[in-house]
């Protein structure tokens, strides 16, 4: 039996904010990078359908920059 892999905005959040975190990721630029790299490997392990709104997904992650961020310079989020 297959297992739906399927992976949503928030799980991918997370995963984004912790590479972002051990990368050093401090520009919004860099981190719009960070979000087609993970978009990109979970939709060529198949863990995103292409039939998925995938557009819709990265606005969203790139859309939680300001978030990341501000924990960044509240220094709740650690830089790698």
């Amino acid at each position: 039996m297959a297992e739906n892999l399927s992976y949503n905005v928030e799980d991918l959040h997370t995963e984004l904010v912790e590479r972002a975190r051990e990368a050093g990721v401090t520009t919004q630029e860099a981190w719009n990078e960070m979000v087609e790299e993970v978009l990109d490997e979970h939709l060529n392990w198949g863990e995103i359908d292409i039939d998925d709104d995938v557009t819709s997904i990265r606005e969203a992650l790139q859309s939680r920059w300001t978030q990341f961020d501000e924990g960044l310079q509240a220094g709740e989020i650690a830089e790698g």
